[in-house]
């Protein structure tokens, strides 16, 4: 059983806990980077932070379709770096920046939030967000290791077009989850910003 291509089951669970890994790292970086930042910089966190709580009280379908876009704007850029030989590294570092933005969000949520609030507010749309992003950065080094394979090997490969369809289809998948996953979390804030927060 394989990825992608050519990438045996063991290989890519070894890849997925060190992508989950990184993804905690850049969770755990963020906050610190929010325990380091100047008075100035906080406030402008603190009014970043309220906007985005005020913006969760407006039109229920204009909240998914900014969450969703976010998810599918980070989804886009693994799945272009999955085409290309060198994209790896970089599908990695993109995880991990969106990972540092989350543990900084979380860092300025909790301190005045409670535990309520960073359940409803934050978590529902770190972990579905960080989860299906985890699982297209393992698809797009994989496939970003098929094509670099195939230019090492300086001949035609004419199952990389099946292979990329294939690839195609994962990414669609997982656009469909990060939907979903939009969904509950735009949810879960209408409902704590307009019922809960008292």
């Amino acid at each position: 059983m394989s990825d992608t291509k050519g990438m045996p089951a063991s290989g890519g669970q070894r890849l997925y806990v060190f992508l989950c890994l990184m993804a905690l790292m850049g969770v755990l970086f963020g906050t610190l980077i929010y325990c380091y930042l100047s008075g100035r910089q906080l406030e402008a966190l603190s009014l970043s932070r309220d906007s985005f709580i005020s913006s969760k009280e407006n039109d229920l379908g204009r909240q998914l379709m900014g969450v969703f876009f976010t998810n599918a704007l980070f989804m886009l850029v693994q799945y272009l770096l999955g085409l290309c030989a060198a994209g790896a590294p970089f599908a990695v570092c993109v995880l991990i920046y969106r990972a540092i933005g989350f543990g900084t969000a979380l860092a300025c949520i909790v301190p005045d939030g409670g535990a309520l609030k960073l359940t409803m507010l934050i978590l529902p749309d770190a972990f579905i967000s960080l989860l299906v992003l985890i699982i297209a950065s393992k698809e797009a080094i994989a496939m970003s290791g098929t094509v670099l394979k195939t230019l090492l090997s300086q001949t035609a490969d004419r199952g990389l077009i099946e292979v990329t369809k294939l690839y195609s289809v994962k990414f669609m998948v997982l656009l469909a989850a990060a939907g979903i996953g939009s969904l509950i979390s735009s949810v879960s804030a209408y409902i704590y910003t307009n019922h809960l927060n008292v």
